[in-house]
């Protein structure tokens, strides 16, 4: 009987108990499965592991390799670049009609033409050693008004202060002329696709109307597309864009420039579409006025800017808001991607980001004590290569700003 209870209760096999208890202590949680994986399995994982690293070095040099391309295609860019410029300043140099090939200084040669067709220009083409990297670039009589390069240009800074007020951001200290100086081609339109006669306009903000013609633009279409070969567009009166709940957007092949024989309201934003400046002039021809209360005609306090006759709306101001909103409270916010300049006042009535430069040959009137004005310089000009129509320029002639070419789809 003893020999036979022993033998019941005889301990099993050593492996077999171990197995139990490891389990028993780790049971079969994820973890503890990878735990018993890593205790049973030791080679085949320690295998795994040699391809993962194999792999990981496989990925890390295609990496480099791709690395080294990108460095050398950016390589091969700038120097393509440079290349096109020194080919521009020898043409412009050279003042020829023809097709001209230029070895420069960068190994590569560069083929220039002139073309003529919306206003003269250099076609570059530089040959590399991938493939013909293409440019074009304006050719100019000259450089352009240095305030087109400045955020703010006041002829008369006494309303500001000795420096910018809170309101004001993004001009610490106002710069004082050259203003610009209009020189306008022989030849210019007076016709703008969206723009139009309105002789109703004024009454809705002004109740004695205007002694001009009133012209809007923009009307029931949110584009405006002008016909190939318009660089300078006169208004012959005041120009109102009206307020509206999408911003009026320019769709530019080549600068454009809008002279506003008057006054200029803009309570719509504005957007340029392509990458050549729009800029608006608000052009005086006779006296003037700062109103200060912005409702868009003079009382005895404020005063006369200018000699000469004087229309009951005063003379090449700029008002950014339409008048009589100076008392509103809560007004929307106005953004224009242009540059702005009036040969009179310039009145602010609604708060206003702006991101050209911003010039006006007397002063700035804030009208409206909810009214704040943003300069932030992102459309501010290289001057020495840009080209702005009607104005005149100095220097000599020089190729414009380089403009690389979508590569030709086969």
């Amino acid at each position: 009987m003893r020999m036979k209870r022993r033998r019941a209760h005889a301990p099993p096999a050593r492996g077999a108990a171990q197995e139990r208890r490891t389990r028993g202590l780790l049971g079969d949680s994820p973890r503890n499965i990878i735990a018993r994986l890593l205790c049973d399995h030791t080679i085949p994982l320690a295998a795994a592991a040699s391809v993962c690293l194999v792999a990981l070095s496989m990925v890390d040099a295609t990496r480099g390799l791709s690395a080294s391309k990108s460095q050398r295609q950016a390589m091969s860019a700038l120097c393509s670049g440079l290349a096109a410029e020194e080919a521009a300043l020898a043409a412009m140099r050279a003042k020829g009609n023809g097709l001209s090939s230029h070895a420069t200084t960068w190994g590569l040669t560069a083929r220039v033409e002139r073309v003529r067709d919306l206003q003269e220009r250099l076609e570059i083409v530089v040959q590399s050693s991938s493939e013909p990297a293409r440019f074009s670039c304006d050719c100019l009589r000259g450089a352009a008004p240095s305030c087109f390069a400045r955020p703010l240009t006041l002829g008369d800074r006494t309303g500001l202060g000795e420096s910018s007020p809170a309101w004001l951001r993004g001009a610490f200290m106002p710069e004082a002329g050259p203003l610009p100086q209009l020189t306008l081609p022989p030849s210019y339109r007076s016709s703008l696709p969206g723009l139009f006669c309105d002789s109703e306009v004024a009454f809705l903000y002004m109740p004695t109307g205007t002694d001009r013609t009133d012209y809007t633009l923009g009307g029931p279409t949110d584009r405006v597309l002008p016909t190939p070969g318009t660089l300078v567009v006169e208004v012959p009166g005041n120009l109102w864009l009206l307020p509206a709940p999408a911003p009026l957007r320019f769709v530019l092949r080549a600068p454009l420039t809008l002279v506003v024989r008057g006054n200029a309201y803009l309570a719509r934003s504005i957007v340029v579409e392509g990458d050549y400046p729009l800029t608006i002039v608000a052009h005086r021809c006779a006296a003037t006025f700062r109103d200060l209360d912005g409702n868009g005609a003079r009382s005895d306090p404020e005063p006369v800017l200018g000699d000469g006759a004087r229309p009951v709306e005063g003379d090449g101001s700029l008002y950014l808001g339409h008048p009589g909103s100076a008392a509103g409270a809560t007004r929307e916010a106005l953004e224009f991607r242009c540059h702005l300049v009036a040969y009179g006042e310039i009145h602010l009535l609604a708060t206003t980001r702006l991101d050209g430069a911003l010039v006006g040959a007397h002063g700035l009137t804030r009208c409206s004590p909810h009214a704040d004005l943003s300069l932030t310089g992102r459309l501010l000009l290289d001057v020495s290569r840009a080209r702005v129509p009607g104005f005149a320029t100095s220097g000599g002639p020089r190729p414009g700003l380089l403009r690389r070419e979508p590569r030709a789809v086969e």
